[in-house]
């Protein structure tokens, strides 16, 4: 009698095992892959937000003038101050109260009109007063605000005869601008066609807490005029390192103040006119890191940036 062929029930048990350990080891790998990539991926956000909130506040901060008073307010966690939207020369002067600006493309290449929001009635600009005197020992930058400001092509921008656009300018459409100001703050008689001019608006940085209890770098901008004539703080980056006023070290957003000497200064608003050097130190936070190589648990990282005022002179 022939024996049936088959498995035996302690070989069915050993495969069984086996297979049990081949998936176990193979969950293993895979839970530390999820781990890893998750935690990789934190760690990247991480250092994501801290170049978020260093490159949001240094474009701004560059063309800030400290002794014209471009300064509204400092502290530890804060800084609020005229920050700079754009730029252009006046291209014609038909009256006291209004001129011209070149359009923002030319034929030619040139840019000689340039912003990174547009100008709007209530914002304010600075225009180069040459004065009466030959050198610059008279000359200053006159701070004016904007009534209107209109697009306007043809026969209606900016002159040839300027020698800022081209005919093909006019022809082809590319709108200058006409910018109105209130008769009770007009040009002074000693602004020359060709003036450079700065336009700016007044913005609020801020390290704060939200409702979900995280920290993070807040904007807002004041426009004259608007109602209500500032923005409520937005995030604009984070989240990062809760603030503290016991030890500002260790605060997910420190401004440090330095006059033209290095000397450092108390954050006060009242030594806005002296500041020469900004130093912006960000702190972020990663729970639950979990990498090969580095410490389990929280992950801290940092970026530190000194940014030197252009006009402090």
């Amino acid at each position: 009698m022939k024996r049936a062929s088959g498995f035996t029930l302690a070989e069915l048990m050993l495969v069984v095992a086996l297979l049990g350990l081949v998936v176990g080891a193979t969950m293993t790998v895979l839970v530390r892959q999820q781990q890893f990539y998750r935690s990789a991926g934190q760690i990247s956000g991480v250092r994501e937000q801290l170049r978020q909130a260093i490159g949001a506040i240094t474009t701004d901060l560059r063309g800030v003038s400290p002794l014209d008073g471009d300064f509204y307010a400092i502290s530890d966690k804060s800084v609020e101050f005229r920050a700079v939207t754009g730029s252009a020369i006046i291209c014609q002067i038909t009256s006291a109260t209004q001129f011209l600006i070149p359009p923002l493309q030319l034929g030619n290449g040139n840019t000689l009109t340039v912003w990174s929001t547009a100008p709007v009635a209530g914002d304010s600009f600075f225009v180069f007063d040459d004065s009466t005197n030959v050198g610059p020992n008279d000359d200053s930058w006159k701070a004016l605000s904007i009534s209107s400001i209109t697009p306007v092509t043809g026969a209606s921008g900016c002159p040839t005869s300027s020698g800022f656009v081209q005919a093909n300018d006019s022809s082809s459409g590319r709108a200058s601008y006409r910018i109105t100001v209130a008769a009770a703050r007009a040009l002074p008689a000693t602004v020359l066609t060709g003036a450079p001019m700065r336009f700016f608006r007044r913005a609020h940085y801020e390290l704060y807490q939200a409702t979900d209890g995280s920290w993070y770098l807040g904007w807002f901008d004041c426009l004259a005029g608007r109602s209500p004539a500032c923005n409520a703080l937005q995030p604009l980056a984070g989240p990062y390192r809760p603030y503290s006023s016991a030890a500002p070290g260790t605060s997910g957003l420190l401004f440090s103040y330095y006059d033209s000497t290095g000397t450092a200064l108390t954050a006060s608003t009242a030594n806005g006119a002296r500041v020469a050097r900004v130093r912006i130190s960000v702190r972020g936070q990663a729970q639950q890191v979990n990498v090969s190589g580095m410490p389990e648990g929280t992950y801290n990282d940092s970026l530190v940036m000194d940014v030197g005022l252009r006009n402090q002179q």
